[in-house]
């Protein structure tokens, strides 16, 4: 019989690292009890923007208690409000907690990951007065430590943080999946196609920017001279023609590619839909690849979402107008992820961007919001056909600006010459972030 065990909580902006840690820890806990702030302007309340992250935790576990295969079945309660800057007052709700749970035969744990430091140092106090155990998570390296002399870490746990998906960080953070844009026979067709120039690098970096050199318009045929590709670029390129379906046409002579552009295929090359699609098969090949150290688990393409337009006035007004000269509220913009996937608890954002507005600011601006919005540890990467972006040293200094602002919002920057190694780039994108900052003189 699993031990009883239920974790106490500190709560601060984040969302996701209460939810890790009750996922980590072991026995996993049946009750998080979370211990809420007060409003600083009317201290008898509590502060509405915890009670938000309050209710995305107990939104997560709903979600993730609804996997028939998972084991997971965790309840959220919430005590408080609590001074965050008055270690008695913290403390006393700690105890109260402790001493309401140890005497229904519940082991206690905190989590002090979140709150003030002072909470924590509070939390803490009770927690060897009442001979608990206490813990915070490394958000970084997704480690648990048991916060003892030592600071003993108890080791990283991928296959427990692995249940841990996209939909529980839109659910944690307030926001509602819609869809995932696209029909589905499409979507399949775009990944088959994409997937061939993964499989082949070097030559579908190549093969790309012939086709869309040509002019594909909607409703007419585009001819492909093939004299102008490697004999292996070639065969790529009729395999990726297959790929997307009955639109190709060799010629008798094998000297051109005759391309019907229907919709589909007007979508993929000249719609410039080929890059989400090779960023999205080179994420499902590293989660597919078991001798990773972290693995991803299966990458989303195009995912839409609803925001909590009360709650994004108050995270983006200092970045958004999301009202107009009328007062009237605008829809906001950011509402859609181009690839994304999470492994071992923490979130990659892409942002896949191609053509003459590739290095519009808009685009860093966006990737850095949304990535902020859905927890402050994710790793966000944009990815273009740009050449130059990652190369300190690029002789168009437009190109090297843009990589600069860029890297000051946090965001890993991916050029033409980068798409070949964009796997091990994915592997590990906190590290490239760091080496590309100090190649840029960022650090």
């Amino acid at each position: 019989m699993r031990s009883r065990t239920v974790m106490v909580s500190l709560v601060s902006e984040q969302a996701i690292p209460n939810v890790m840690a009750a996922l980590l820890v072991e026995p996993r806990p049946e009750v998080v009890v979370c211990i809420l702030p007060e409003d600083r302007d009317e201290p008898t309340a509590t502060d509405e923007e915890y009670r938000r992250v309050c209710e995305g935790i107990r939104r997560a576990f709903d979600t993730l208690a609804e996997d028939p295969e998972g084991d997971i079945d965790v309840r959220v309660q919430s005590r408080g409000p609590v001074s965050p800057y008055d270690f008695s007052a913290v403390k006393e709700k700690c105890r109260e907690v402790r001493e309401e749970y140890a005497g229904q035969g519940y082991t206690v744990v905190y989590n002090v990951t979140g709150g003030t430091k002072l909470m924590a140092q509070a939390a803490l106090d009770d927690a060897r007065e009442g001979g608990c155990r206490a813990v915070y998570i490394d958000t970084e390296f997704r480690n648990l430590v048991e916060v003892t002399p030592e600071a003993k870490k108890s080791g990283f746990v991928e296959e427990r943080l692995r249940p841990l998906d996209v939909p529980h960080y839109l659910t944690a953070y307030g926001l509602g999946q819609e869809e995932v844009r696209g029909d589905r026979t499409v979507r399949e067709k775009f990944k088959r196609a994409a997937g061939q120039l993964v499989g082949r690098p070097e030559q579908g970096v190549a093969v790309v920017q012939f086709v869309v050199g040509e002019d594909g318009r909607k409703g007419e045929t585009c001819e492909v001279p093939l004299a102008g590709l490697k004999p292996d670029e070639r065969d790529l390129l009729e395999k990726v023609a297959d790929r997307l379906g009955d639109g190709a046409r060799i010629s008798p002579g094998g000297e051109v590619l005759a391309l019907d552009v229907d919709q589909d295929l007007h979508a993929f090359w000249w719609g410039r839909r080929w890059l989400e699609w090779y960023v999205f098969s080179v994420l499902e090949k590293l989660a597919e690849d078991s001798g990773n150290r972290l693995r991803y688990n299966r990458p989303w393409c195009d995912v839409r979402f609803r925001w909590d337009t009360d709650h994004a006035r108050e995270v983006m007004k200092h970045l958004l107008t999301i009202e107009n000269d009328e007062g009237r509220p605008i829809p906001l913009p950011l509402n859609e992820l181009d690839v994304t996937a999470v492994r071992g608890g923490r979130l990659l954002v892409c942002e896949c961007k191609t053509g003459k507005l590739a290095l519009r600011s808009e685009h860093f601006y966006k990737l850095s919001v949304v990535g902020r919005r859905l927890g402050t540890f994710a790793d966000k990467v944009f990815v273009t056909d740009v050449a130059g972006l990652a190369d300190p040293s690029c002789p168009d200094n437009s190109v090297r600006r843009q990589a600069v602002r860029a890297l000051t919002l946090d965001v890993v920057v991916v050029g033409l010459e980068e798409l070949p190694v964009l796997g091990k780039i994915l592997a590990e994108p906190n590290r490239r972030l760091r080496m590309q900052k100090s190649q840029f003189g960022l650090r």
